[in-house]
């Protein structure tokens, strides 16, 4: 990406928020003032849409690598396509997205709104979607890539941790709905594989070595009953949790497949790989695809499940023109169920006795999302 020569002196006359926020992180400016904190947005924060300039200049040669098809769509001789995240962020989401690159808290107040000041302004991305397959969602992270905040963070990192390693370095972690650049192209809508940063966890793609962890994951008895990979108790007993040639092809080709996302899931607090979340099966026609997640037992009972369920759904509506996401959860694992649940989707119907298991059968709960309820409108 161009850059320009960077100095303080492209700070001083900041009237924008990014460059307000870097004079802020670099001591020249006392604090940040958020103007309006009693909006009805999610944190009384007004919304406003923050665009990558990497993502308008792909916008520009999306549009003229179709710019046949756009007006052959359209039935028009020229048309106005917004180009935006198409939901926004707050203030105080975009401060903490910048704190993160810049590895330190910045200081803020806060003031009555102004008169005429608006609740929420940005664009509605869905004509660019649907016409040119692009769209606001770059990493915030990617703010470090610029050159006022590439510079300010590189002058704010200490000198123990620029002498370190990289792997070890700060982890700037983006804002979960502000993730990618939208991936639908003709290799697929998933061709681009992310990284997805929340809480307290990571959605990456695989790496070399990922096999090892993930074969004793998958001879874990409890995942091996929960996904009906297994018809009894003796067999979940079964799994050697040693990689076959099979198992090493298929995780070392996972990155390969445009046509589905892999993630694997690392927890933060230990950075260690506990369970995988997937779309897959996807239905370009039809805009659907389905969803399926495990968690091996060092990932459980700690919220990883819901984190990566919402990281990878909100990742996939918003990168993509999918309209519904699906899944199945066996009538004896409840747990699933809720976690669904919390991240929106809703029970459609049941598959009576889809699984054969211990000599008896166990429904499975079929469960969906749609875009319109995830997105709103």
């Amino acid at each position: 990406m161009p850059t320009r020569t960077w100095s303080p002196a492209h700070l001083r006359d900041a009237t924008h928020v990014v460059p307000i926020l870097a004079q802020a992180a670099l001591g020249e400016r006392e604090s940040f003032t958020i103007t309006g904190v009693d909006h009805p947005t999610r944190d009384g924060k007004g919304v406003r849409d923050y665009l990558h300039v990497w993502d308008l200049a792909k916008a520009h040669v999306r549009a003229v690598e179709k710019f046949d098809s756009v007006l052959e769509t359209t039935g028009e001789t020229s048309t106005y396509i917004n180009i935006g995240a198409g939901d926004g962020v707050t203030v105080r989401e975009m401060i903490a997205a910048v704190e993160r690159v810049v590895g330190r808290p910045i200081p803020t107040d806060e003031a009555p709104s102004r008169p005429g000041d608006a609740v929420g302004a940005f664009a509605n991305a869905d004509k660019a979607l649907e016409l040119l397959a692009a769209s606001g969602h770059r990493l915030l992270r990617d703010c470090r890539d610029t050159p006022t905040l590439g510079r300010v963070a590189a002058d704010l990192v200490p000198v123990e941790a620029a002498t370190a390693a990289p792997e070890s370095r700060m982890r700037p972690e983006p804002l979960p709905w502000m993730i990618n650049a939208v991936n639908e192209t003709d290799a697929g809508w998933f061709a681009e594989k992310p990284t997805l940063v929340g809480s307290t966890l990571v959605l990456r793609p695989f790496a070399e070595g990922d096999v090892e962890t993930m074969a004793r994951i998958l001879a874990d008895p409890e995942v091996l009953r929960l996904t009906g990979s297994v018809h009894s108790a003796d067999e979940s007993e079964a799994g050697t949790g040693v990689p076959d040639e099979h198992l090493r092809e298929w995780y070392a080709t996972r990155n390969q497949q445009p046509d589905r996302l892999d993630l694997v899931i690392v927890d933060q607090a230990t950075e260690a790989v506990v369970g995988e979340a997937v779309i897959n099966e996807v239905d370009t026609g039809n805009r659907s695809a389905s969803f399926r997640i495990l968690i091996g037992p060092a990932g459980r009972d700690r919220g990883l499940g819901t984190e990566a369920t919402r990281l990878i759904v909100d990742h996939a509506f918003h990168t993509t023109v999918l309209n519904r996401i699906e899944l199945c959860v066996y009538a004896f694992n409840p747990r699933a169920r809720r976690t669904y649940e919390k991240v929106g989707f809703s029970v459609e119907g049941i598959q009576r006795e889809a699984l054969r298991y211990d000599g008896g059968y166990v429904d499975a709960v079929v469960m969906s999302r749609l875009r319109s309820e995830h997105l709103g409108g």
